[in-house]
């Protein structure tokens, strides 16, 4: 679990790159976040950087997932990967909001993580 979270952390932080041109899925900018800029941040912002941690970290680490995923037509993909990110980015965002567990210095990217194992996973 712990190897899993380490490798799951390094996705979210340096792999994430937007590939889809769906237009809620553009501007992501929060991989290197701390939970502070997370908690400031637009839920465009926060949306579109979930979208970016759920397909990266779908295509690296869960492959029966990501089978499922290659199977749709572009609109049944784009609406299930909106939901997926969209439940993810509540994830995060409740967790971030907690603040006896995560400093604002905590880097939110564990936190992606964390939140995918335990949805995903």
């Amino acid at each position: 679990m712990k190897n899993h979270l380490v490798w799951l952390i390094a996705i979210v932080i340096f792999v994430s790159t937007p590939v889809y041109s769906a237009e809620w899925l553009k501007g992501g900018s929060l991989h290197k976040a701390t939970v502070q800029e997370w908690r400031q941040a637009t839920y465009k912002n926060r949306l579109a950087t979930s979208s970016d941690w759920f397909v990266s970290i779908t295509r690296a680490q869960n492959p029966k997932l990501q089978m499922k995923l290659d199977k749709l037509n572009n609109e049944e993909w784009n609406a299930t990967v909106k939901e997926c990110s969209k439940q993810l980015e509540i994830c995060v965002s409740e967790m971030a909001s907690d603040e006896k567990s995560w400093s604002s210095n905590s880097l939110v990217a564990t936190i992606a993580s964390t939140c995918y194992i335990y949805m995903y996973l």
